[in-house]
């Protein structure tokens, strides 16, 4: 499943769920649109990657049926003990963008071969 991935924080593995349903709790939850979410992701990084997260993971626990026992406090705290550059924030982030990709339009250069230097032709 390309837009799930299981993070070590808060003291256990737990399922974070990127997509369309996480896109739209983030999004209602925090009041913004999507232009306002990716802005904040890049302009707000510090800030806004445990929010994120957070919503990643509750996602992942709504629909898995699991209880939503931890704040967005919490993550908050979860990141500072491991760091924003922990290998598995950097995992999180790179899942984070992997997912936005899918769904992106392609561009028309995409999937074109670029010509070698020196290919005979």
């Amino acid at each position: 499943m390309a837009n799930y991935i299981r993070i070590n924080i808060g003291g256990k593995e737990r399922g974070a769920k990127l997509g369309i349903g996480f896109l739209k709790q983030i999004t209602e939850a925090e009041k913004i649109d999507l232009t306002e979410l990716f802005v904040k992701a890049e302009s707000e990084t510090l800030l806004f990657l445990p929010v994120m997260i957070f919503h990643s993971i509750s996602y992942n626990d709504k629909i898995a049926g699991n209880e939503v026992d931890y704040t967005q406090d919490d993550v908050y705290d979860w990141v500072d003990e491991i760091s924003i550059q922990s290998e598995e924030i950097q995992t999180f982030s790179k899942a984070w963008i992997e997912s936005i990709k899918v769904h992106m339009p392609k561009t028309e250069d995409e999937g074109k071969k670029t010509p070698q230097k020196g290919a005979k032709k």
